[in-house]
């Protein structure tokens, strides 16, 4: 995450008062610190060695150190002083089962032996923050959402101050979704691969479907198992999850097919929706046209 560092650092320089970092489809598993370098801290191992931010070394670090530099302490504290918001998409945690290495780390290319080292890596750090005065608030570092890209939401909590948000709750504040679904007759939604992860974009629409009663139907390429299904149909997709492979082709074939097979697998959608809908419901002019 060295990278999300240097742009971090470049926007305080030209004058940026707030901040909202977007936490989610890394391949990181840094748990931040490749963010920490850029903004000048060191890491070393327990001779004194300095340790490259990464992920596969997070274990050897014993000892962090701030910046010596007078200029980029400065900058370190005025960034300290702006909003800083990681904005994300996930409840993951920073370590456990439910954290970023077990949830995330093998989508990003990690083997199954990688897995302990990284995990291991990742509590290293947590332990290293919660016992250092460095880095306050350290009751944050492992709760609901730290484990965003690979812990970079954490990692800027313990480096930059800043505070978690919700991606899903900001993003639908400012396109005044609430208000979308609540005179909807039927929404649709969908991604790649559904799920019921908190925090992802289609189960969030479906819940609020939910709470205003409308209709909800999710597109995907591929339908999840059946207790992620259970969940989805229950917490809001109502009318139900689709997928857009319509019999047994490959994954190379899908994507590059993808476009038609959308559009064919939306109209389906629609036909049985108005089939069944009531014949005075406004939804069936408009679908017509």
């Amino acid at each position: 995450t060295y990278g999300v560092g240097e742009v971090l650092r470049d926007a305080v320089v030209k004058g940026a008062t707030k901040i909202v970092i977007c936490c989610g489809g890394s391949c990181s598993n840094d748990g931040g610190i490749g963010v920490g370098a850029a903004l000048g801290f060191r890491f070393q191992d327990e001779n004194g060695n300095e340790v490259e931010p990464v992920g596969g070394n997070l274990h050897r670090i014993r000892i962090f150190r701030e910046p010596i530099d007078p200029d980029k302490r400065e900058l370190l504290n005025l960034i300290r002083r702006l909003k800083i918001v990681a904005a994300v998409d996930t409840d993951a945690t920073f370590v456990g089962n439910h954290g970023a290495t077990f949830t995330f780390a093998k989508q990003k290319g990690a083997r199954p032996e990688d897995l302990p080292v990284l995990e291991e890596g990742m509590c290293n750090i947590l332990s290293l923050w919660r016992s250092s005065d460095l880095f306050p608030d350290n009751h944050l570092y492992n709760s609901k959402g730290a484990g965003a890209a690979g812990g970079l939401s954490a990692g800027l909590i313990a480096f930059c101050h800043a505070r978690i948000e919700s991606g899903f709750d900001m993003i639908c504040g400012h396109v005044h979704l609430r208000e979308a679904i609540s005179e909807a007759d039927l929404v649709l939604t969908g991604e790649g691969a559904a799920d019921a992860t908190s925090g992802k974009v289609p189960y969030e629409i479906a819940k609020l479907c939910h709470q205003f009663g409308v209709h909800c139907a999710v597109i995907t390429g591929q339908i999840p198992d059946r207790r992620q299904l259970d969940i989805l149909l229950e917490g809001g997709a109502s009318a139900g999850v689709f997928s857009i492979v319509p019999g047994p082709i490959d994954v190379d074939h899908a994507i590059e097919h993808a476009k038609e097979l959308l559009e064919q697998s939306t109209e389906n959608v629609i036909r049985a929706f108005m089939a069944g809908y009531n014949k005075n419901s406004q939804l069936r002019p408009q679908l017509s046209d």
